[in-house]
């Protein structure tokens, strides 16, 4: 079995310092490194193709993407996610962990995954697994998800102003105040994107008027750590502030590190966005092998 590759030592204290903060989060904090640490692995990477311009303007780079896949390698990296989510007490998982995924399946779970579709899970695992495996689905897409952001980071329009990632479509998950200056930026928690967002403007809705704009915030007085809301639509997006903005692979972990702000929205009624804000439909194919690589698996 291949060895993992290695995670950055920052990123392997944080999830220590999670593990240590919410004990009851360990087998998900488990499962979530492994996804961390196969982000290392450049098999993903060469499987991103160039960025395609969207021909909608509000369309994501990822829309309608066409992605090949080494299939043996995602076979191998759905089965060992599976497999350690299982041995982590998630009994939903065991099915794929035991049997491996076929090829088909491998590439279906990250199709699904990235293409943020629903109703294709329960279809991949049945309506009362749907779920958790949906969770996992999504995790086992994180390495892939995290190459396609840093490959086309540069092919993001810089007109782009919508609460939805420019790369893989996700709603932003939270905001970075930037610098001395702390500009808003948001982020995804997906591919590790950031994009530029205005002021005064509700991320999701559009709303404008400051009477349905509220803060809520955490440190009294410093407003390091705030919950901006919609009254209009009723959802929140956290807003950290920061010296510079986080490393694509931990924008996850800020936000599980922020937990508390999405507690105190939920308390007082507001939500994340529920339904995707695009249609994405990407596909997930197998790569075509050239001659020599076939004909080496061939005799091999």
């Amino acid at each position: 079995m291949p060895s993992l590759p290695r995670m950055n030592r920052l990123t392997s204290d944080r999830i220590e310092q999670l593990t240590t903060m919410h004990p009851e989060w360990q087998p998900w904090l488990e499962v979530l490194g492994r996804a961390l640490r196969e982000t290392g692995n450049p098999i993903w990477q060469s499987s991103v193709p160039a960025p395609v311009a969207p021909r909608d303007g509000a369309a994501p780079l990822l829309a309608r993407a066409v992605i090949r896949v080494d299939s043996g390698a995602t076979r191998r990296w759905i089965h060992e996610l599976f497999a350690a989510a299982a041995g982590a007490g998630y009994a939903m998982a065991q099915r794929i962990a035991s049997e491996g995924a076929e090829r088909g399946e491998a590439l279906a779970i990250l199709e699904s995954a990235i293409s943020l579709d629903a109703s294709r899970f329960e279809n991949l695992i049945g309506n009362s697994s749907a779920q958790g495996f949906r969770a996992l689905a999504e995790i086992a897409a994180l390495p892939l998800l995290q190459a396609c952001g840093e490959r086309w980071a540069a092919a993001v329009p810089v007109s782009w102003h919508h609460g939805y990632c420019p790369v893989c479509g996700a709603w932003a998950a939270l905001a970075e105040a930037r610098g001395v200056e702390r500009s808003r930026r948001l982020r995804c928690v997906r591919c590790g994107s950031d994009w530029p967002a205005e002021e005064s403007l509700c991320v999701f809705c559009g709303n404008r008027d400051p009477e349905r704009l509220g803060v809520l915030v955490e440190d009294a007085g410093a407003g390091r750590r705030q919950v901006e809301a919609c009254a209009a639509c009723g959802n929140y997006v956290k807003t950290v502030a920061t010296l510079e903005s986080s490393p694509r692979h931990e924008v996850i972990l800020d936000d599980l590190a922020s937990v508390d702000l999405d507690l105190a929205a939920l308390s007082e009624g507001y939500l994340r966005p529920g339904r995707r804000p695009c249609a994405i439909s990407a596909r997930v194919l197998e790569r075509r092998r050239g001659l020599r690589s076939r004909l080496l698996h061939l005799f091999s």
